[in-house]
């Protein structure tokens, strides 16, 4: 889709137009918000279309004072309006300063308060009260942005008021940021709920109920997410001693591996784990490294590693098809120790090469040439001559490419 063009129908089903560089996506659900509330106030639909107007007037005026406040500290930002409100949404991938972020997050309610504040002075001072729909569109004013506004400066995440307390924790407390602001999130809408109840208000106590579930179930997320932190920073440690392998022992890195890591971590870990246990192949050795290679299979290449595997179970052609593919393909070359035990003699080697030499083209001087210079490195030259002579490659007009080890 053209992002020059002023109005357009994006993906999302949402009518986009530009204001300056400002895009303003208005979604089709924007109108169940305005539908809910015509139905729960019992209106007719002339003054419902009326509260659409004022609704979304006043969801933009408060989306525009978080979009210009983005704009004064140097970011582009992007204006939705949809069924539960608006958001407005920086589109650098940089974090904001703390300051700037409680900044930015107050502006959009402060100035929906200042609409609202004028509009209550105009009813106070009975602007408008000669006729009814002059009278609701005041009240609609004053409901949406001051109403609105006071609301969203609630001390609750994911309200703009939540957004400050949880900026204002990392300034003050910064140890303390992935549990006050939730902690306090929930103790707010529990009183609330408790409020909303006692005046008999079912929706606000819907509403009261909702925030304290989603604050509780994101500060369970945040202590998840600070434990796996504190876990990959012990396992980053203990692969940093890990090198090589024989600097750290299989009881650690399976200890480690029973701690709540992040996917990434995980499987290095578990990369690690197998080979250390392809590497000491001792009692019980196979089956941690059968279960290592399915717990990194997609992540890591696991041909070499399943080499060991097949021949621990003595089965000499799988282990020779394995070799072949890890050779040929895998990213990192094949340690010494794995050349010396699974290839001890010359047919061992001559097997190998003539699977690789059946391979395509890439593949087959790929693995041809790291096999040549494992065995040069193992001081096992006649071997690595032997393999070399395959690498004469013929081509179209039927001379003769010397292709040489990398």
């Amino acid at each position: 889709m053209n992002s020059e063009r002023r109005v357009y129908l994006d993906r999302f089903g949402s009518i986009t137009l530009r204001v300056g560089r400002t895009p303003i996506a208005l979604n089709w659900t924007f109108l169940i918000l305005v539908a809910f509330y015509t139905l729960v106030l019992g209106r007719p639909w002339g003054y419902g279309l009326m509260f659409a107007g004022v609704a979304f007037v006043g969801i933009l005026w408060h989306e525009t004072g978080h979009a210009v406040a983005f704009r004064l500290v140097g970011r582009s930002s992007r204006i939705v309006i949809h069924g539960i409100g608006g958001v407005t949404i920086s589109e650098d991938p940089d974090e904001l300063r703390d300051a700037e972020a409680a900044g930015v997050a107050l502006a959009g309610p402060l100035v929906g308060i200042a609409v609202g504040l004028v509009a209550l002075w105009l009813q106070i001072h009975d602007v408008g009260a000669h006729a009814l729909w002059s009278r609701v569109l005041l009240d609609d004013v004053i409901f949406v942005n001051l109403g609105w506004g006071l609301l969203n400066l609630l001390p609750v995440i994911p309200l703009d008021g939540g957004q400050v307390l949880e900026r204002l924790t990392g300034l003050l407390l910064p140890s303390w940021r992935h549990i006050v602001p939730y902690v306090v999130g929930i103790a707010v809408s529990l009183a609330g709920l408790g409020l909303a109840w006692a005046e008999g208000y079912p929706i606000a106590v819907l509403l009261a109920g909702a925030f304290a579930l989603l604050n509780l179930r994101w500060m369970s997320g945040q202590r998840r997410a600070r434990r796996t932190e504190r876990a990959d920073a012990e396992a980053a440690d203990l692969l940093d001693r890990a090198a090589p392998l024989q600097h750290v022992s299989q009881g650690d890195l399976l200890a480690v591996l029973g701690t709540p890591l992040s996917p990434a971590m995980d499987a290095a870990v578990a990369h690690a784990l197998a080979w250390r246990s392809a590497l000491q192949m001792g009692p019980g050795d196979q089956q941690v490294l059968a279960g290592m290679c399915h717990r990194i299979a997609g992540r890591y290449d696991t041909g070499l590693l399943a080499a060991v595997d097949a021949h621990a179970r003595a089965d000499h052609h799988g282990c020779i098809a394995l070799l072949a593919r890890g050779f040929a393909t895998e990213s990192t070359p094949p340690p010494s120790w794995l050349v010396t035990r699974l290839l001890p003699g010359y047919d061992e080697v001559e097997e190998l090469a003539e699977l690789i030499d059946h391979l395509a083209l890439g593949e087959r001087h790929q693995g041809l040439s790291r096999l040549i210079t494992t065995l040069e490195r193992e001081g096992r030259t006649a071997e690595a001559v032997g393999v070399r002579s395959r690498l004469a490659v013929p081509v179209a007009d039927d001379t003769f490419a010397w292709a040489p080890a990398r």
